[in-house]
């Protein structure tokens, strides 16, 4: 197991520095510059050897990139941003090619929301529990533009849940993550809840606004079927005000189920009637 992942360690670092060379005017040029023997450079390239720690420090400088080109694929972007004079030590490639796929969901109209609709800051979930449909959840979320893509990053207390739902040990919360993802029909944030649970879920939200600040929607979970327990609910997004007395009134109601008459008026309107299913 350790050989196979030292072997594809060493492929991807050679074709990466074999890329790299064709930001410059030829592999001999690169070799006279970074002081290094020919026949050593093309067994770096071969995948046959490693540099040494300063040796790939000096490359790292040379080529405007950083040491996770031992690990990561570059791509033809990122080649083409070398050759236009850029400097990758500054990007995030494992959010890169995690959320690339925001890329591959572009087919030609624009998938990411705009700041000034769902603006960056805490900003709260609303909805209806899936076991008990008499009360409701709030959760605080973290909204942020991350290389351009929206992300986002909660917490629900374990203790709202189920003895079935908690996680094992000394866990008090459970995070989530995810992106955000404009449609025609509103905005939609596909989740991961952190290991050991792994639960995907989704929310969506119109996008018109209700009030000054609500947008209603739902969420679903992926999960099986589970008698007395609902797998869609409906929710709200709630955008708060960005001073801390707003966001800490927000905290408070996040840590205990709540009734329908401790809901402000507009969520209730939005949040209580039964959801049509199909």
């Amino acid at each position: 197991m350790v050989l196979g992942a030292t072997l594809s360690v060493l492929l991807i670092f050679g074709e990466n520095l074999r890329l790299l060379c064709t930001t410059r005017p030829s592999i001999a040029a690169v070799c006279r510059d970074l002081d290094i023997n020919c026949v050593q450079f093309n067994r770096y390239m071969s995948g046959h050897s490693f540099p040494k720690p300063n040796i790939l420090q000096k490359m790292c400088d040379y080529f405007r990139v950083d040491a996770r080109i031992y690990t990561l694929p570059l791509t033809s972007d990122d080649i083409e941003a070398l050759k236009s004079g850029g400097d990758l030590r500054s990007m995030n490639f494992q959010t890169r090619s995690r959320l690339g796929f925001v890329d591959y969901l572009d087919m030609g109209g624009d998938v990411v929301p705009n700041r000034d609709t769902i603006p960056d800051g805490v900003h709260s979930f609303w909805r209806r529990s899936f076991l008990d449909p008499e009360k409701y959840l709030r959760t605080l979320v973290s909204i942020k533009t991350v290389d351009g893509v929206r992300v986002f990053r909660g917490k629900e207390l374990i203790s709202l849940f189920s003895a079935t739902e908690r996680l094992r040990g000394n866990v008090t919360t459970r995070d989530y993550r995810g992106v955000m993802i404009k449609s025609s029909a509103g905005y939609n944030f596909p989740m991961l809840n952190a290991p050991p649970s792994h639960l995907f879920a989704v929310t969506f939200v119109s996008h018109n606004l209700v009030g000054s600040r609500y947008r209603a929607g739902f969420h679903a979970i992926g999960q099986e079927e589970s008698l007395g327990r609902k797998r869609m609910v409906r929710s709200v997004l709630e955008i708060l005000p960005q001073d801390t007395s707003s966001i800490l009134a927000a905290a408070r109601l996040c840590r205990s189920r709540l009734v329908e008459d401790e809901l402000p008026y507009v969520v209730r309107d939005l949040i209580t009637p039964p959801l049509r299913e199909f």
